[in-house]
């Protein structure tokens, strides 16, 4: 871990990732402090330009924008986070399970996972979202359950090649029981991935979450998420473009931020990739 955290200290894209990021969840944690009621509107203000008064100018209900692309950031960080996280778990379970006991259990989660992959994922989750009352807590149940299949063929295959290997069957042909190794031995060399696999899904979540509350799917009225501001928005690029843009502007950067600190996690995590110092090699090995 003592490499890893060099590397990163040392990758100039994972610096970019980290203080962006960090720059947008301390915005959105001190969001009740720099920023007025979300839901607070004056019709006589509506549609307002940026001004010293409003930053990010006003919506269509008076709402200031600026406080609403703050409490925004609340929401879809933390179902991506929520989301990716029961996706990694559950599928993290299942793929260690399926790659290390093989046969019928392999097969079943498998083939399940597969019945996931046969569907384009927003079209999944539209469906899901569609079938029942929409909200924030169906938002996560859908966007967990559709990202475990990924995650779980990915860790499936790490297990597959930890438990070939001999300090493993030599744990087997002891008789030590399989639990004890799976969680053991297996579990802890399959973490880069899942570690990996957890960073870079985060920002496709994200997407995902912004994706159906712009189609009315996820977070409902008056709760402010970017997808539904640049919704909303849609009718006024013309005449009050700012509605959309501002909130648009911070799902790009999140997302963006989130793609270099993955990229980054990956490049450390991978042992054949030197980040920073050449003499890095050599101190590695």
């Amino acid at each position: 871990m003592n490499r890893v955290g060099r590397r990163l200290r040392a990758d100039p894209v994972a610096r970019i990732g980290t203080v962006v990021l960090l720059a947008l969840v301390l915005a959105a944690a001190l969001a009740g402090w720099i920023a007025p009621d979300p839901l607070a509107g004056s019709l006589d203000e509506r549609l307002a330009a940026p001004s010293w008064h409003h930053p990010f100018g006003t919506d269509h209900q008076g709402r200031d924008v600026l406080s609403r692309t703050l409490y925004g950031a609340r929401l879809s960080l933390g179902i991506g986070l929520t989301a990716r996280l029961v996706s990694v778990l559950v599928g993290g379970i299942l793929g260690l399970f399926a790659g290390f006991r093989g046969g019928l259990a392999d097969s079943v989660i498998m083939r399940t996972a597969d019945v996931f992959f046969a569907f384009p994922s927003l079209l999944l989750l539209i469906g899901i979202t569609a079938a029942f009352e929409p909200g924030i807590t169906l938002l996560l149940v859908a966007l967990g359950i559709v990202g475990w299949a990924e995650v779980a063929r990915l860790v499936r295959s790490e297990a597959m090649r930890v438990r070939e290997s001999e300090y493993v069957q030599a744990a087997l042909a002891l008789g030590v029981p399989w639990p004890r190794i799976l969680w053991r031995h297996v579990a802890p060399n399959c973490l880069n991935p899942l570690l990996v696999s957890f960073t870079m899904g985060v920002a496709t979540t994200i997407l995902a979450e912004s994706s159906l509350s712009f189609l009315g799917l996820g977070a409902q009225p008056p709760a402010a998420s970017w997808g539904a501001m640049v919704s909303a928005g849609k009718d006024y690029l013309t005449s009050a473009p700012w509605v959309s843009v501002f909130p648009g502007l911070m799902l790009a950067l999140s997302v963006l931020s989130l793609n270099l600190l993955g990229d980054a996690v990956r490049d450390a995590l991978d042992p054949r990739t030197v980040i920073g110092n050449p003499g890095e090699r050599g101190e590695d090995a």
